[in-house]
């Protein structure tokens, strides 16, 4: 069941953070997936590569 909920917030934070960053920007989709996975550092991990994946895509 953790493991469900962790991908589950990794998907909610990267689609709402990729949104940020085209919205506003780059450094606050980063600040706020750092505030929101600050004690998930793994996940955290994951989530700013999909930002930087999907910010490349633009």
């Amino acid at each position: 069941m953790g493991n469900h909920l962790e991908f589950d917030s990794r998907e909610f934070v990267t689609k709402y953070a990729l949104w940020l960053s085209r919205a506003k920007s780059e450094k606050e989709a980063i600040e706020y997936a750092e505030k929101f996975l600050k004690d998930t550092p793994d996940i955290l991990k994951l989530v700013l590569e999909d930002i930087k994946a999907g910010i490349n895509k633009k």
